[in-house]
């Protein structure tokens, strides 16, 4: 008789919920630091492109406005993703909530599984030992038997 858990299924069950939970978190993660890599790639091109226009002499009036124009949309991009940023810190917050909550959970069904395969293991050892006796004393009386038989 080999051990049984009851809720085995429960168990794959929470696993995957788990497994899930992970993977969202590691996929919000990845898209924020990929943000946050974006807005950092902004800021220095806008930087570089300041000292540029700054160290470059007489502009004609048409190509500042323009590196104007674009600085301006620059500047914007940076503040949306940042408004995305912390949206998605809020997001990857929750989703570590969760995860950590599937954890919980998983752990608490697979100690429910260590402690009844602990039981089983006790129960068989009990058996076991149980039937060694019987074999003993089933050898010890036997023995008995023929020690108080008559000679014939």
């Amino acid at each position: 008789m080999a051990f049984r858990f009851s809720f085995a299924s429960l168990l794959r069950l929470r696993t995957l919920m788990e497994r899930h939970r992970l993977s969202e978190l590691e996929h919000s993660l990845a898209r924020l630091h990929a943000m946050q890599h974006s807005v950092e790639e902004a800021e220095e091109w806008k930087q570089r492109s300041a000292e540029a226009r700054n160290g470059s002499g007489t502009i004609p009036a048409r190509e500042l406005q323009f590196v104007s124009n674009v600085m301006a949309k620059t500047d914007e991009a940076i503040h949306l993703f940042q408004a995305r940023i912390v949206e998605e810190e809020k997001r990857a917050s929750e989703m570590r909530r969760n995860y950590l909550d599937a954890r919980s959970q998983r752990k608490v069904v697979s100690t429910l599984r260590d402690n009844a395969a602990r039981a089983y293991q006790v129960e068989m050892s009990r058996r076991e030992q149980a039937a060694i006796d019987e074999m003993h004393l089933t050898r010890l009386r036997k023995s008995e038997h023929d020690d108080s038989a008559p000679a014939e």
